[in-house]
């Protein structure tokens, strides 16, 4: 895994990064958050997979990216697997909540996909605190059911 300690200046948390394989292609980052030395914090996951517009098999997203004045071939990052806080119970109590970390992760992995040519990010969620962190970070409702949502990165 490879450090990345320029992007972002003063970070609460040292993040690490190594290719997303599948099947032997690399489609996206897989990244890895672990938090100075005397925190009792689990470290927290997050993966980036890159895909151009006409690869996303859902229209209505496509009709959205189009609208914006994105092309068929622009980068899309699909935010993946976003535990800041790690996965346990443990993880997500006031006490390791609401300090900023999922903020400053979630800024982190902007730029890491704009550096990457992504121009949108999309992620799905069915949490309700989920969608409320998202709305206030500038990211839209794709449907009615609020489960899909997107961000314009440049």
């Amino acid at each position: 895994m490879e450090k990345y300690f320029e992007k972002i200046q003063n970070l609460s948390f040292i993040p690490t990064k190594e290719k997303l394989k599948w099947d032997d292609n690399t489609i996206g980052d897989q990244f890895v958050f672990k938090f100075p030395d005397g925190s009792t914090r689990e470290h927290g996951e997050a993966q980036i997979i890159y895909e151009t517009i006409d690869e996303i098999d859902k229209s209505d997203i496509q009709s959205i990216l189009f609208k914006n004045g994105l092309q068929s071939k622009d980068i899309i990052a699909h935010l993946n697997q976003f535990y800041p806080n790690g996965h346990g119970p443990d993880e997500k109590t006031e006490e390791n909540m609401k300090k900023g970390i999922g903020s400053e992760v979630l800024e982190y992995l902007m730029q890491e996909a704009i550096s990457q040519g992504a121009k949108a990010m999309r992620t799905f969620t069915g949490n309700e605190s989920m969608r409320r962190f998202l709305t206030k970070k500038g990211f839209e409702a794709i449907d009615k059911s609020k489960h899909r949502w997107f961000k314009m990165l440049t």
